[in-house]
């Protein structure tokens, strides 16, 4: 994979694991950039086609304009499957006037993911963010990067144990072409002493804080 690399912290912490019931892992995919064709889906005035013609009816008694075309987007887009994990899920959507998306979601009543579209051309953004432990990454990748098809993204993988880093870096080494359409430019590791101060780790271009006891990868792509 093309690009920087960096390791910061102690390294006495590389085979530092926690406990099954104790591990937390939290992935972030963050992405810029987001093609306008695809952000145009995130427009209220953009929805009057919707498949339930929600734009032509009138809102039931315990309805609201918002939550009504979120849960349209969400279903039209697939957001509502984009974490093929767990047996029940909760979706919590709502679509923004003019622009705009957000939807919580709840996994099997323990875990969450959660989506944030910004659609505007010029600063568009979109987030999404899970902590479910059993989560492949490289699935995770093909299903939200459709979503907003950025031109950049950055994904960061927070855990307290550091084998789950370590597996993920082992699929991404051998398996580079997971990531269709985009290079790797820069990747940062860091980890902090468990009863130290905070520590900080820093690339060439950004700072990464995280707190005691706690690997951080963060990995910053862009189109080819």
């Amino acid at each position: 994979i093309n690009g920087m690399a960096f390791e910061h912290g102690d390294t006495r912490l590389s085979n530092r694991t926690a406990t099954d019931a104790n591990i937390d892992t939290t992935i972030e995919i963050h992405m810029t950039g987001l093609d306008a064709d695809v952000a145009a889906q995130y427009y209220m005035s953009n929805n009057n086609n919707c498949s339930n013609n929600n734009n032509n009816r009138p809102l039931g008694k315990d309805e609201d304009k918002g939550h009504v075309f979120g849960n349209e987007i969400l279903k039209r887009t697939k957001l509502d499957c984009v974490l093929n994990r767990g047996t029940t899920l909760k979706h919590d959507a709502f679509a923004f006037d003019p622009c705009g998306f957000s939807s919580n979601s709840i996994v099997d009543g323990n875990y969450y993911y959660t989506v944030h579209i910004t659609p505007e051309q010029g600063w568009s953004y979109a987030s999404f963010e899970t902590n479910h432990p059993c989560v492949d990454l490289w699935e995770l990748l093909h299903n939200v990067l459709p979503l907003a098809n950025p031109r950049e993204f950055t994904m960061v993988i927070c855990s307290n144990d550091n084998a789950v880093l370590e597996r993920h870096d082992t699929a991404s080494a051998t398996n580079p072409s997971r990531v269709p359409g985009y290079v790797r430019h820069e990747s940062l590791k860091t980890s902090t002493v468990p009863s130290g101060p905070l520590s900080t780790g820093t690339s060439s271009t950004s700072p990464l804080y995280i707190g005691n006891g706690y690997h951080v990868w963060r990995m910053h792509y862009m189109k080819e």
